[in-house]
């Protein structure tokens, strides 16, 4: 588990990070107060106070080098820690969070600039649930924690190299449910930081390198997926799943692809949702899955979109509409490597790793 998500924070970070010693440096100092949401009843009872965060960023201004980077508008992009406190130490401790994040302007003035901020990396808390202390803490029972985090911000400039900054968002804590209890945390918050760029602060490209012909054209995927999670109580028992999936996908833009697949899942877990005194084999976890998928293309990185359904379900109980969120490396014409997550309804069912080929 600690290996995936040094995994996908290292993979965010290096394409956050290349190249910064030719690009203009930004940093920031961040302050963070806001709110447990409650997403279930029975975490009501655990919200003591207001919690904070304190950040450190440092990112880089694209200028134009990639054709991805006129797309989106030369968004900043680059790395960051950050320290929480949930305000209540005895059941959820502290956070300590290493990310790589994505930055890309709405609205840019000459003195003002509207932007969405969105960054992932891998969570660190204190106190995560054990069995002794479940029937106060039933929130999150790993160490290690994806981060995610999404905010929308306000930047004005100040002098040349000088900048202060509001906004508002969301973060989320969770391990994907590769060990339960995994109700996941997710905090609503403000924001006000300083921010400092080596060079001066109004925006410049640096490069207007005419973006290359873009023709739409098909292609097809196959990827072959596999991982592990745990059921409910007791805990103890690990449970295999695995996925091939088929699809067909169509370039729609640079920065956009868009298309149709199948899915075959395989999840030994369905066991215990299946009649006890029943005697089955591996045909009685196999179950398909039809979804739409969509791309967001940064390079070689894609941020994927999975909206499925199943159209025939192993339970009743099983829920019939699925997600799956990934982040996809193509590392080479034909070969990439996806870490996903899929979810039924709002909750995380389990993490797969995979490799895939594409023609």
């Amino acid at each position: 588990m600690k290996r995936f998500f040094v995994g996908l924070f290292l993979g965010f970070l290096l394409s956050g990070i290349h190249g910064f010693a030719q690009k203009k440096i930004v940093y920031s100092a961040i302050f963070q107060k806001g709110i447990i949401i409650p997403h279930h009843k029975s975490i009501n009872y655990l919200i003591k106070d207001y919690i904070y965060s304190a950040d450190i960023n440092i990112g880089h201004q694209t200028s134009g080098t990639k054709d991805w980077h006129s797309i989106f508008r030369y968004p900043i992009v680059g790395g960051g820690c950050s320290f929480s406190d949930f305000k209540n130490s005895r059941v959820f401790g502290k956070a300590y969070s290493f990310y790589s994040f994505f930055e890309f302007p709405v609205l840019r003035k000459k003195n003002i600039e509207l932007s969405a901020h969105f960054a992932a990396g891998i969570a660190y808390l204190t106190k995560p649930s054990e069995a002794a202390t479940l029937y106060s803490n039933f929130v999150i029972g790993s160490h290690f924690n994806a981060y995610l985090h999404v905010y929308l911000i306000d930047r004005i400039r100040l002098t040349d190299k000088f900048q202060i900054q509001n906004g508002f968002g969301i973060t989320h804590f969770s391990n994907g449910a590769t060990k339960k209890p995994n109700l996941g945390l997710n905090l609503g918050t403000v924001s006000a930081a300083l921010v400092f760029t080596a060079q001066k602060s109004e925006f410049e490209p640096q490069n207007n390198k005419a973006q290359s012909e873009f023709k739409r054209s098909n292609r097809f995927s196959v990827f072959l997926s596999g991982g592990y999670h745990y059921y409910y109580p007791p805990w103890d028992k690990i449970y295999i799943n695995s996925s091939l999936n088929l699809a067909f996908e169509r370039n729609l833009y640079r920065s956009l692809r868009s298309g149709i697949g199948l899915d075959i899942f395989y999840d030994n877990c369905l066991i215990n949702s299946l009649p006890k005194d029943g005697e089955y084999s591996y045909r009685d976890y196999i179950f398909p899955g039809i979804f739409i998928s969509f791309d967001i293309v940064l390079g070689r990185f894609s941020f994927v979109i999975h909206q499925g359904w199943h159209p025939q379900i192993p339970v009743s109980t099983y829920p019939s509409i699925y997600n799956r969120w990934a982040l996809k490396y193509q590392f080479t014409k034909h070969f990439a490597f996806r870490v996903a997550l899929k979810s039924n309804l709002g909750t995380a069912q389990f993490v797969e790793y995979g490799f895939g080929y594409t023609f």
